[in-house]
């Protein structure tokens, strides 16, 4: 049974979901240290090629994933781990704003991590949050998903008060963004990261 059988399984109820490991640790170094050495682990030990790529889903926005990525900088460059043949799964992006825009989710991904490593721009999959029928591209976004037969890990930011802030799939964030666009257009006078980053329309 492949990885999205079982996850559709789970879904609907035919079997249960894996248990959960909780690891607390005891300041942000901390996690950041244990998170970026884990996917370094994760992706040496799958030991990925051009035909069996690593799939890491990634977070796009938040201040609480800045430490992991330059981390995972820092391994790449004392030649540690290699995105080479790593594909790669943005979570979210905003609508209506251009993909370079530097409050975009892909310039965050771009500025922290992508820039700095050698991941093929290829593997880089994100959502376009300017397309015409964003229901057809969350839909294609799936697809592809599912080409590579699934994510391998998926990697979460968290916030304060501690919560997962990214429970769910990117295709529902980009459907629930569509409902919210009117607001969030008008985006970014700082960016991702910070906590005023989409200036929401006042109605």
């Amino acid at each position: 049974m492949d990885r999205l059988t079982r996850l559709s399984a789970a879904v609907q109820g035919r079997t249960r979901w894996p248990k959960m490991r909780v690891v607390i640790l005891d300041s942000e170094d901390a996690v950041s240290s244990y998170v970026s050495a884990y996917i370094c682990q994760r992706i040496t030990e799958f030991n990925p090629s051009a035909q069996r790529p690593f799939v890491l889903g990634l977070p796009t926005t938040g201040t609480s994933t800045i430490s992991t990525f330059q981390k995972l900088v820092d391994f790449y460059r004392r030649n540690k781990v290699s995105f080479e043949h790593v594909a790669v799964f943005g979570m979210e992006e905003f609508v209506g704003l251009p993909r370079d825009h530097p409050a975009s989710c892909h310039s965050y991904l771009w500025n922290h991590l992508f820039k700095h490593v050698n991941i093929k721009p290829e593997n880089v999959h994100m959502l376009d949050g300017n397309a015409h029928d964003l229901f057809a591209e969350h839909k294609a976004y799936e697809a592809k998903i599912a080409s590579y037969g699934g994510i391998d890990l998926f990697f979460s930011g968290t916030a304060a008060p501690p919560r997962q802030v990214h429970g769910g799939c990117a295709c529902a964030l980009l459907t629930l963004r569509r409902r919210l666009a009117p607001q969030l257009a008008r985006v970014a006078r700082r960016g991702p990261g910070r906590p005023d980053c989409a200036e929401r329309a006042r109605e």
